[in-house]
């Protein structure tokens, strides 16, 4: 067992400030790993000197937030103003916030820097303070702790030793240390039981304790200028989860009545905990978000495929989250106002008719509660039906909001944008990269230039083409509709015009791209990667948000023969700064999720 014996105050030199900097920084950066980081974390260390020889001036703490070279520069400059000075110095046991403003009894303000009971938030070891022990008493002392398959950095503190269990993770309740002192004595443990608040601070290793220079101490010695060198006895890295540490100390019979309520006990399995990296936190609370979506996409699977299975006449997976919700049944008080905003959303927005939403309305009338008859449906279906109202849906009133969430009425509007009819996508696989090309140019000349009818020279001016692709990649458009032509003069010969067909089943739903967005990806996607843009923006609602097709599924709705040539693509795509692509591993599998990029500011 390393102990150290008495030696006159001695004055560093640069090199032993270099030695004890390099030996302090790793016991912090230990006992708190958040300090290796090169980030700044919410809560500080302190260091605090105290001072024994009445003559050495006051030295505010040393804090950190984490111990960069900056602000390892910084504990240099703490090193040399203590150093010849006849102080103790200790390290705060709990992590605290700095900023928090924290009063006394008496109403006054304490000074910041120190940590006390108030602003304490979290810390990462279990301490135990030995004291007035001899090297032969604690080794009895470490060998319980031992038998129980836990060690301890040790630290011979002079007149004794500090043990410290480092734990797996930070421990975010202020009375851990009165919850682990009293189960130490309880076990019979020779611990100091002043070790029981989250003020605490403990002995620091590569110091002096300077106890004989302090009068009022009693290993005051008079004129003498003998300290002990805190050193370190014994090393380990090892860590432990908390609880685990409370269980094998449970496991000792107890040597003195109950320090601890067998209560009390069980509360240290209910404490918070949380990682002691931050880059750990932050993928704790990433996967915690992902299971939350996870839990959150699997319940709107199952309200998908309910209301698929019950309204077969609508595409229920396209309609907005609120309105699936109305779809599911609607309590009574609400009914009348969800039926008045329904007719004229199916009527004007989806453009389905009369008999179609008598035939929603009825299976509606069936989840509601109390149930409505059919009866009752038709009739009211049929007199708010002839009402000429242009409107795209009814009143969405404040008690619909609190029942069905937030409704975002600006994604209803066509307003500045090219609607494609999803009709598109029913032979998507099987139309080339440039039919899509041409299809959308249409829609834009039209949308943005007022144009309808087009003819070849026409068409070659709004996409980049030569002839001959042109005319190849026109006949699968006009094959599936999408694109009509007539002959514009007989006497002019067999020359055509081409038009966008305007019709198409409303009730089948449209996909939207604001004109201006269109346009840009028009002139700086190729076909392949014009063609999955488009496909995204149709598997993701017209809403954004995100896609987590795997890339077999889209080689297969894009008609592409490899998966290879998939992950290029998409790839493309993120370089050119059109998606976001990412790559997680959700319990050991990976899953590749596509966001679309805001292009707003780039198309403008």
């Amino acid at each position: 067992m390393k102990t150290t014996k008495p030696i006159s105050l001695p004055i560093f030199n640069e090199k032993q400030i270099d030695k004890q900097l390099k030996g302090i920084s790793k016991f912090l950066q230990s006992i708190y790993p958040f300090l290796k980081e090169d980030a700044w974390n919410k809560c500080a260390k302190e260091l605090r000197p105290l001072k024994r020889d009445v003559n050495a001036r006051y030295i505010r703490s040393y804090n950190t937030w984490r111990l960069q070279q900056k602000d390892k520069d910084e504990l240099r400059k703490f090193l040399q103003r203590i150093n010849g000075q006849g102080y103790c110095v200790y390290y705060s046991t709990f992590a605290f916030q700095y900023h928090k403003e924290v009063k006394t009894i008496d109403g006054k303000i304490m000074q910041k820097g120190k940590v006390n009971n108030q602003n304490a938030v979290f810390t990462c070891i279990l301490p135990m303070d030995f004291d007035d022990i001899t090297p032969d008493e604690f080794l009895k002392e470490k060998e319980k702790l031992q038998r129980l398959g836990i060690e301890t950095i040790d630290i011979f503190t002079g007149h004794g030793f500090q043990s410290i269990i480092l734990l797996e993770k930070g421990v975010y309740d202020t009375k851990i240390l009165k919850k682990f002192t009293k189960l130490l004595i309880q076990k019979g443990f020779k611990v100091d039981s002043t070790i029981s608040d989250a003020a605490r601070v403990m002995r620091l290793p590569f110091t002096f304790n300077s106890k004989a220079l302090d009068k009022k101490n009693k290993y005051y010695q008079e004129g003498s200028r003998e300290v002990i060198p805190v050193c370190i006895s014994n090393w380990t890295e090892n860590r432990y989860d908390v609880v685990e540490v409370f269980n094998k100390l449970h496991t000792m019979l107890d040597v003195v009545d109950n320090q601890i309520d067998i209560l009390e006990l069980q509360t240290v399995e209910r404490i918070e905990q949380k990682p002691l990296l931050n880059s750990e936190r932050k993928q704790e609370e990433i996967e915690k978000k992902e299971l939350a979506y996870y839990r959150e996409q699997a319940k709107l699977n199952k309200l998908v495929e309910k209301g698929t299975s019950l309204y077969p006449a609508v595409s229920f997976a396209r309609l907005p989250l609120a309105i699936q919700k109305m779809l599911m049944g609607t309590k009574e008080g609400i009914r009348n106002a969800t039926l008045m905003f329904l007719i004229p959303f199916f009527k004007n927005t989806l453009g389905l008719s009369l008999e179609r939403i008598i035939n929603i309305l009825t299976v509606w009338g069936e989840m509601c509660n109390p149930i409505i008859d059919e009866a009752t449906i038709k009739s009211e279906v049929k007199r708010l039906y002839r009402y000429n109202s242009e409107a795209k849906y009814g009143k969405y009133t404040p008690e619909m909001v609190e029942v069905y969430g937030y409704l975002d009425f600006d994604n209803f509007s066509k307003k500045g944008k090219v609607i494609l009819p999803n009709m598109l996508f029913t032979e998507y696989a099987n139309l080339p990269d440039n039919s899509i090309r041409i299809y959308l140019a249409m829609h834009i000349a039209k949308e943005k230039h007022g144009l309808s009818n087009f003819n070849l020279s026409k068409l070659l001016q709004i996409i980049d083409v030569s002839t001959s692709t042109l005319q190849k990649n026109l006949k699968p458009l006009l094959q599936n509709q999408l694109v009509v032509k007539k002959r514009r003069n007989r006497r002019e010969g067999n020359s055509y015009e081409y038009y966008v067909n305007p019709y198409f089943n409303t009730a089948d739903g449209f996909t939207m791209i604001p004109i201006d967005i269109a346009d840009w990806l028009l002139k700086k996607l190729s076909g392949s990667e014009l063609k999955l843009y488009i496909y995204l923006v149709r598997a993701t609602g017209n809403l954004g948000g995100e896609c987590w097709e795997s890339q077999k599924e889209l080689a297969k709705h894009l008609g592409k023969k490899s998966q290879t040539s998939m992950s290029k693509l998409t790839q493309r795509l993120h370089d050119k700064g059109v998606i976001y692509k990412e790559t997680k591993c959700v319990r050991n599998v990976p899953h590749t999720i596509y966001r679309l990029i805001d292009l707003k500011e780039k198309a403008s």
